[in-house]
């Protein structure tokens, strides 16, 4: 960009406030591009405050930018630069005053270089030099997946496992902090698209990050024999507690050494009734605490509940609506305050102009 050409890139956005900005195609990533992806520089001052410089990324009418500290444009040879501890300053340390439209040739020099060499290599690079103070590194990193994932989740992850791939079979020290960065992103991803193809999720069920595997087993298009894979050999805690784990598989966590895991079981509502009924005997209070409160627990197995010698089981007993009625007027002379309260918050409510089973088993007609 020429001297000249900057102010064409200079728009008003109100009568204090204007911004220089420039966009460029992803090109060289060929799903961003595909997917119709745009980065760009913007710059946006207002009177007597610094400039807010920005890396943005849109596409369609979605949009999402990763702010930047500084950009200073240092004219001397890569050999007189000072020590990486330099560089990694803050601005308020190092104060770098420039006028806005240099913030912007700074800013749209270096998005521009983005865009010529694509983010895949861009994330190779980094993944090469190791953990940076400055530039390129893990941080930027992070905003830059995260603002992406927002405007593009799909085309997002793809190159996520693409860097993956790259960094798993590069391997060595400067490969884990770029490994940290990507499985964080992936992580978000599993979690907040609902799209994500069942092939993608079986693939990263094989990751060995618990992060990962435990978003994997959590989401609902994770095929029957991922969930499988993962009840054996990981992240038994998220397939205890989603609703689509099918009821073998529930039932063979029911029996798992890990309390957390056999509570989650207990307290999902397509656990089958025989599989809670053995979890009612459990000797982890929380776990028969999460039968008591599952309401696909049968009667029988809350009447049970409701003799436990821990107070907190039976108080749960006392909330679920499913508790048979003989059961909560046993309940109603329980030694335990908050128990009697709920059972007679209960018995207030029950309707006095219709044949109640529970007024009448309390002797309230």
């Amino acid at each position: 960009m020429n001297t000249n050409d900057i102010w064409k890139d200079k728009r008003l956005v109100s009568p204090k406030l204007y911004r220089w900005e420039q966009w460029y195609p992803l090109q060289n990533d060929p799903r961003l591009f595909t997917a119709g992806i745009e980065i760009g520089a913007r710059v946006t001052v207002q009177p007597e405050k610094p400039p807010k410089l920005r890396i943005v990324f849109r596409g369609g009418d979605e949009e999402a930018s990763v702010d930047c500290v500084h950009v200073a444009v240092y004219s001397g040879s890569l050999e007189s630069l000072p020590p990486d501890a330099d560089l990694g300053r803050s601005s308020e340390s190092h104060p770098v005053i420039l006028a806005p439209e240099e913030h912007f040739f700074a800013l749209n020099s270096y998005v521009a270089g983005i865009a010529e060499v694509g983010l895949g290599v861009m994330f190779t690079l980094a993944r090469e030099a190791g953990n940076m103070p400055v530039g390129f590194n893990a941080l930027m990193q992070q905003q830059i997946l995260k603002a992406l994932t927002r405007v593009a989740p799909a085309a997002t992850l793809d190159l996520c496992l693409w860097i993956l791939d790259d960094a798993i079979l590069s391997g060595g020290d400067s490969a884990q902090v770029l490994l940290a960065t990507l499985r964080g992103a992936l992580t978000d991803l599993l979690k907040g698209d609902s799209n994500i193809p069942p092939q993608i999720l079986a693939r990263l069920a094989w990751d060995e990050n618990e992060d990962v595997r435990r978003a994997v087993g959590g989401h609902k298009n994770t095929p029957p024999e991922t969930h499988t894979y993962l009840a054996e050999v990981a992240n038994r805690e998220a397939m205890a507690r989603n609703n689509n784990t099918s009821p073998e598989i529930l039932a063979r966590l029911a029996g798992n050494e890990l309390k957390s895991v056999r509570e989650d079981v207990a307290r999902n509502k397509k656990t089958p009734p025989e599989v809670l009924a053995r979890l009612a005997g459990d000797q982890n209070w929380r776990v028969r605490s999460g039968v008591a409160v599952n309401k696909s627990t049968p009667p029988e197995v809350l009447a049970r509940l409701a003799e436990d010698e821990v107070l907190d089981v039976r108080r749960v007993v006392a909330v679920n609506k499913n508790t048979p009625p003989e059961v909560l007027a046993r309940l109603a002379s329980d030694t335990d305050w908050f128990v009697r309260e709920k059972i007679e918050r209960k018995r207030k409510k029950a309707s006095p102009y219709w044949r109640n089973p529970f007024r009448e088993a309390l002797g309230d007609q």
